[in-house]
């Protein structure tokens, strides 16, 4: 797991995920350690995040239930293979983020590789859910 440095606004990811497509994704980009993408944990690198995924999480504390929100994406670059990551973002009340943290996923672990999920027909322009 790695920290995220000066992480962008949440406001950022639901713009990329609302304007990007297959095509041509729209990506965020973020500072991190660099333990994310083989390098020294000394070393801090920028990274561009396709998001694919945000969700809101609850934490339980002593006084009130807590806000803070996943989300997961792959990164944008010239990569050997793509790499899917899993994001956290601990939110202050005021709804700015207080902290953030990023891991990468292994080969499956990421959501949407589950065959039963709709896929994108070039010809038609439309999802399709394949047959099981």
């Amino acid at each position: 797991m790695g920290d995220v440095f000066d992480p962008p606004p949440l406001s950022d990811f639901f713009r990329a995920m609302s304007t990007g497509t297959e095509v041509n994704p729209e990506s965020v980009e973020m500072t991190v350690d660099g333990n994310i993408v083989g390098l020294s944990s000394q070393e801090s690198v920028t990274i561009r995040v396709v998001p694919t995924l945000i969700r809101v999480i609850t934490v339980e504390n002593d006084e009130y239930p807590q806000y803070d929100y996943e989300f997961e994406g792959w990164l944008l670059g010239n990569y050997p293979e793509r790499i899917h990551i899993l994001g956290y973002f601990q939110v202050h009340e005021a709804g700015t983020i207080a902290g953030a943290s990023v891991h990468v996923l292994r080969p499956g672990e990421e959501t949407g590789t589950n065959k039963s999920f709709p896929k994108y027909d070039r010809q038609t322009k439309s999802y399709f859910k394949p047959a099981r």
